[in-house]
């Protein structure tokens, strides 16, 4: 599996509208977005094409990758982080809107992702199909970063189903 890397500066200040630009000229079968503040693991983009590979479009629309949240023993970071995920999604009825829930996944997959609530920015993929599909809301908080990757992740969610790999973290 070839991949391929492209950075693309827009006229309009907003990743919005940078990701769907993105998507719009994208050539290959899955994209990934990865915010530039993100280390992903070395072998995080091969494990991806690994994981849509073994199962079709409509048993896998999108995968995303787990943020590592701050220290316990930083407490002011940990309780900034609940409320931020309290705020966006990470709230007791998002698991209920998750398609991804009544999927039955390839036996390789099943150990490896769990449905998702929603994706984080940091790190989220998703086909090529669903990203033009759906598209990320370029007037969700003024087109400015805050919330968007999960607004689309939940929308995406309650028609196709979204997973977040279990062993893939992001700092």
């Amino acid at each position: 599996v070839a991949l391929q890397y492209r950075e693309l500066r827009g006229d309009k200040p907003s990743a919005s509208a940078s990701r769907n630009h993105g998507m719009d000229i994208a050539t290959g079968q899955i994209l990934v977005m990865i915010d530039d503040d993100v280390l992903p693991g070395a072998d995080c983009l091969a494990e991806l094409v690994a994981m849509y590979e073994l199962a079709s479009g409509d048993t896998v629309a999108a995968i995303g990758a787990r943020p590592v949240p701050p220290p316990a023993e930083n407490r002011f970071g940990r309780n900034l982080w609940n409320f931020l995920a309290a705020i966006l999604g990470e709230t007791r009825w998002a698991p209920r809107i998750c398609a991804a829930r009544y999927v039955a996944l390839p036996g390789k997959l099943r150990a490896e992702l769990t449905p998702g609530k929603a994706m984080s920015g940091c790190l989220m993929s998703l086909r090529r199909e669903v990203a033009r599909e759906y598209r990320f809301d370029e007037e969700f908080f003024c087109g400015y970063v805050l919330g968007e990757d999960r607004d689309l992740g939940f929308r995406i969610a309650l028609d196709r189903p979204v997973f977040l790999a279990g062993d893939m973290t992001v700092l």
